[in-house]
């Protein structure tokens, strides 16, 4: 089992999904979380069995064959338990279990062609990037963000306006500063800082701290940014600028002739390197690594190159870098390209194989079920760009991979979403569901059908319960129910401990004059005793009472020293609960470092109630927040 120490114990649990509350993690660019974009912990599904529609979303045409330019959603971002969307004119807050709008806010008062719409969250803001319209410019057109806040989707202020034409690039925010591009003829790449200078006006005009202009025909379009020190990197056609982000002092490092960059760079700490993809015009799909500085200015000399050479190929995918591969996705050139989606090994940029499926989006990697027995295989998503004309439907493809695998294994599953084309990457939520859009005007939210009972369907405790039974440490009642609010018995919880652990388990004598050897809890009892998760072995252990919430703080305590190896924080005096007179003192030192930890909560009251006995529910959650800890 994984060790880590107590401090990196505590800063995981701390960003842990508490029950009944939202994650408020950033989500600042269509790609996720900006240490590892386009990768997730989530537990989405592995393949298309396990494949199940939780909602779709649509404000527009009824027909599911319809599209309309003015009607598009645009990229859905994840925020906790909130779906944000750009959708016919709106601003739209969307919940992630039911799909139900929650808010809105006007962006247009009429229709819009706007192509695509990359929003992003941060520091408690959306950012929405606007053509045309802008309320506070007197309906002069223009290209600008209207930033909105996220609670309440009020105005906070707009952008000065850039250029005429589009924003059809990511907006990337970042440590205080926002950059996006404008699409259309001599665009710009521009800069602002995030800050709202004065809330009593939601329309104040926002000058750029920077910007870059560039002589092009139709300047940005899908060109994201990577962060990476004190700069920001993003490229054109042939180019690639560094820009300092605080002060806007430009550096343009040159690619291959006949290159074009039409995607978001890629910075990656695990191989301490720059990814570029571009378009090479006879070469195909192309990637460029370079190696940075501790400023995080590139070093020229250590450029590494790959070109696929895929006749009729090219990308507007993002490469993602993940444990040594890197995945790079199809879709150059405005109707797509013919280049399958590759998986380079990402320290020396050679091929290892390619799954023969076109997609205009960035790969999707969730990383849930990456373990040292399976060899650290990872599940990949990614939409088909065109629509499957003879299934009449559209598709997802779903392939798996780990280091040293050479061969695609992949599925592609159909009637996913309504036909029509999609330009789109697949957003993976903390609990695992798959969001994106396609053209025909849907949101759509794809979840892991497995584990999930029929009783917890719309239980607080689901998502908890669902986790440790894809995992295999926690099972339902053999009828499709779980009975998440039935208490645990101790007999019960033993097992639970040693499933987790993952070790063969035999049968043993046991101290307890209760427990056989023979009986179905009886190996898990005596491996308890065995690992110094049970003390005082001796008397009756009382299988088949009600487990007490301090016995099982305690055991979760002994088994993070004694079979973790972790050190849990320690708390100089126990949690201030009203009833902490009625701790025991091995109850008040495990109670107040797995609360101090985030595992076990009070019962909102101000009580820990530790004589009380925990439901099934309340023991999947502890246990899924501690499981995910020590497992890593």
């Amino acid at each position: 089992m994984k060790k880590l120490p107590g401090r990196a114990l505590a800063m995981l649990l701390a960003v842990l999904l508490l029950a009944g509350t939202a994650l408020a993690a950033d989500w600042p660019q269509f790609l996720g979380d900006p240490a590892s974009p386009g990768i997730s912990e989530g537990d989405g599904p592995r393949n298309g069995a396990e494949l199940a529609l939780r909602w779709e979303f649509t404000s527009g045409s009824s027909d599911p064959g319809a599209m309309s330019w003015n009607d598009i959603p645009g990229t859905p971002i994840v925020v906790g338990e909130r779906v944000y969307v750009y959708s016919s004119r709106m601003l739209r807050m969307l919940d992630l279990k039911t799909g139900k709008e929650l808010a809105s806010a006007e962006v247009y008062s009429e229709g819009v062609n706007q192509f695509f719409v990359y929003i992003a969250y941060g520091e408690g803001k959306i950012f929405v990037p606007c053509q045309k319209l802008n309320p506070a410019l007197e309906g002069e057109n223009g290209t600008y963000l209207h930033v909105y806040d996220a609670e309440t989707l009020e105005s906070l202020y707009v952008t000065e306006n850039l250029s005429r034409g589009q924003m059809q690039s990511p907006v990337i925010v970042h440590d205080g500063y926002v950059v996006t591009g404008t699409y259309g003829r001599n665009g710009f790449f521009a800069c602002f800082t995030t800050g709202d200078e004065d809330p009593s006006k939601p329309l104040e005009l926002k000058a750029p701290l920077w910007t870059v202009q560039v002589e092009s025909l139709t300047s940005f379009s899908q060109n994201g940014s990577a962060f990476v020190g004190e700069y920001v990197y993003f490229g054109l056609d042939n180019t690639l600028y560094a820009v300092r982000y605080k002060t806007g002092e430009v550096t343009t490092f040159a690619l291959d002739e006949g290159c074009s960059v039409r995607s978001t760079p890629f910075w990656s700490a695990e191989q301490g390197r720059l990814f570029v993809s571009a378009n090479h015009e006879s070469a195909g799909a192309a990637v460029y690594s370079f190696a940075a500085g501790a400023d995080g200015l590139i070093d020229p000399a250590s450029r590494m190159s790959w070109f696929s050479h895929t006749e009729g190929g090219g990308t507007q995918s993002a490469p993602v870098v993940y444990n040594g591969r890197l995945y790079l996705g199809g879709g150059g050139g405005m109707m797509g390209s013919a280049e399958p989606v590759h998986v380079l090994d990402a320290a020396t940029l050679t091929e290892q194989y390619s799954v023969p499926v076109q997609c205009k989006g960035t790969p999707s990697v969730s990383t849930a079920f990456a373990t040292e027995e399976n060899g650290w295989e990872v599940t990949v998503y990614v939409v088909p760009y065109v629509p499957n004309e003879a299934a009449n439907c559209s598709e997802l493809c779903i392939f798996t991979d780990k280091p040293g695998q050479t061969k695609a294994r992949y599925e592609i599953v159909q009637n996913v979403g309504r036909k029509q084309y999609c330009s789109q990457s697949v957003a993976i939520a903390e609990d695992g569901a798959l969001v994106w859009y396609n053209d025909a005007g849907r949101v759509y939210c794809y979840e892991n059908s497995t584990g999930l009972f029929k009783d917890t369907l719309s239980h607080w405790g689901r998502d908890y319960v669902a986790w440790l039974s894809r995992r295999g440490v926690i099972n339902g009642m053999g009828d499709g129910t779980f009975a998440p609010e039935q208490s645990v018995t101790r007999a019960q919880f033993a097992q639970l401990l040693a499933k987790m652990s993952g070790e063969t388990l035999s049968e043993k004598e046991t101290p307890y004059t209760d427990v056989a050897a023979t009986a179905w809890y009886g190996p898990a009892v005596a491996w308890c005793v065995e690992k110094g998760v049970l003390e005082d072995a001796a008397g009756e252990y009382r299988p088949n009472e009600p487990i007490r919430r301090d016995d099982m703080a305690r055991m979760l305590y002994l088994y993070a020293r004694n079979v973790a190896k972790t050190e849990l924080p320690r708390v100089a005096e126990a949690i201030s609960f009203t009833d902490a007179g009625e701790f025991s003192s091995r109850a008040a030192e495990a109670i107040s470092a797995m609360t101090a930890a985030g595992i076990i909560n009070g019962m909102g009251d101000g009580t820990f109630a530790p004589a009380r006995s925990a439901t099934r529910a309340q023991a999947a959650t502890m246990l899924t927040r501690f499981y995910r800890a020590v497992k890593g």
